[in-house]
């Protein structure tokens, strides 16, 4: 053992160690609740936010909300999915290779594929109903924000992607609006200019075609389908000729975390995997992300830079808006997890500023997808209708103060754990990122 490693032992020690824990937790979580490892499936976590989300500095009003959000739930986007393991479960059928459990999944199947022909990738009822709710309590905790001084209708400005899953969450949160106050003036646009900074991958190029590979490699190295397709197909030779067993299992547990995205909890695909192989498909969906949209040490960098165009759009906003160039009120954003989680990143909020953490662990164990699997967890970070916050707050002689949020809760930067941020701090920082 080197002096260097000696040295560093004790410390590394006592880091995994709260690893660990941190990972015993999530097998409890998972244990009680299956649909948490749905990762970026997972339905928006409202019933976790606690009242010092609302807490706010004395003597200051607020007067101005911008914020960026991640479409609600969805039906699967990757028709794929549906069509790869309807095709096999139907061609077992043909063949007569189904076991019990085969016939009753080939059921569910059906009823799945039948659901989402057509919708694949769009807004569920239960998507709409995340940013009704995201809205609601925006309106009602924040009620200053909404209410217009002189009496004039109160502007917002509300943009969202191209993509009709984005525009119907727009729509959604909009409505939630007016059903408060029927005189708040929305601007709503969708249009491909605003694209540039909503939905940037400008910076990414060849380098996601190498991220997806390796992404790809991990769950044929982490995935053990063995046991799951023994349980499904009664003939060894089928199995043998399926063309890829670990992505097969991959695609029939997609299907199982989109059952909370739309409405299908009722027939629990999730019980046809041990807890063991659940917590492991998790930690596969989870680094994966890690690896295309995360920090990671080889491909994070390009990933964040294309996060600096919508944080610079924020913070020009946000200043046009403090010094009465615009009279609005909101600005609201609504794009993809592939936005927000490395805008997440760029800022180097609590839950994602992992680099440190994994770079350590690795002087033990120099695997990242090991590493990361420690310490990031995308179901967290990123579940449907994740969103950023900034709350603007401004006292009598004119200072101000911010709240952040992440996914309504207090978000908390690397400079500090203040609840509420000068602006004048806040905004230095955040120029610095991008």
């Amino acid at each position: 053992m080197t002096v260097k490693l000696r040295k560093l032992l004790p410390f590394l020690l006592i880091f995994l160690s709260v690893l660990s824990l941190s990972g015993q937790q999530v097998n409890e979580k998972i244990s009680q609740h299956p649909d948490y490892s749905g990762g970026f499936y997972r339905n928006y976590p409202s019933s976790e936010i606690t009242a010092d989300t609302w807490t706010r500095p004395v003597g200051y009003v607020p007067f101005y909300i911008s914020h960026y959000g991640r479409h609600g739930s969805r039906w699967i986007s990757d028709r794929d999915i549906y069509s790869r393991a309807s095709g096999l479960m139907e061609q077992a059928a043909r063949e007569q290779v189904l076991t019990p459990e085969g016939k009753a999944l080939l059921e569910e199947v059906r009823t799945l594929v039948r659901e989402a022909d057509g919708r694949e990738g769009e807004l569920s009822p239960q998507g709409s109903l995340e940013h009704r709710g995201i809205a609601e309590r925006m309106y009602l905790h924040w009620p200053e924000v909404f209410c217009s001084k002189d009496g004039s209708p109160v502007q917002i400005d509300s943009k969202a992607t191209v993509y009709t899953r984005c525009i119907y969450s727009m729509i959604a949160f909009d409505e939630r609006l007016k059903e408060f106050d029927p005189s708040l003036r929305i601007s709503r646009t969708a249009y491909r200019k605003d694209m540039a900074y909503l939905s940037n991958y400008s910076e990414t190029g060849d380098s996601y075609k190498t991220a997806l590979q390796v992404s790809d490699s991990l769950a044929k190295v982490w995935i053990q389908p063995d046991r799951f397709l023994q349980a499904i197909f009664n003939d060894a030779d089928f199995i043998q000729r399926i063309p890829s067993r670990q992505l097969t299992m991959f695609d029939f547990f997609h299907l199982a975390c989109s059952q909370q995205a739309v409405g299908q909890r009722q027939l629990d695909l999730f019980r046809h995997f041990t807890e063991e192989e659940i917590v492991q498909l998790w930690k596969v969906l989870s680094t994966q992300t890690y690896i295309e949209e995360g920090p990671s040490l080889r491909f994070g960098d390009a990933c964040m830079t294309n996060a600096k165009r919508l944080l610079r759009n924020i913070v020009e906003t946000a200043d046009a808006v403090i010094s009465g160039e615009r009279d609005e009120a909101v600005t609201l954003r609504f794009g993809h997890e592939s936005n927000i989680v490395p805008l997440l990143c760029l800022l180097q909020l609590k839950e994602t500023d992992v680099r440190t953490a994994i770079r350590q662990e690795m002087q033990l164990n120099p695997d990242e997808m090991e590493a990361a699997a420690g310490v990031w967890n995308i179901s967290e970070i990123c579940p449907m209708a994740t969103n950023l916050q900034f709350i603007f707050f401004r006292n009598a002689s004119g200072n101000v103060k911010v709240k952040v949020l992440h996914n309504e809760k207090v978000a908390f930067f690397p400079f500090g754990k203040a609840d509420f941020l000068d602006w004048k701090d806040l905004r230095s920082y955040l120029v610095s990122r991008y």
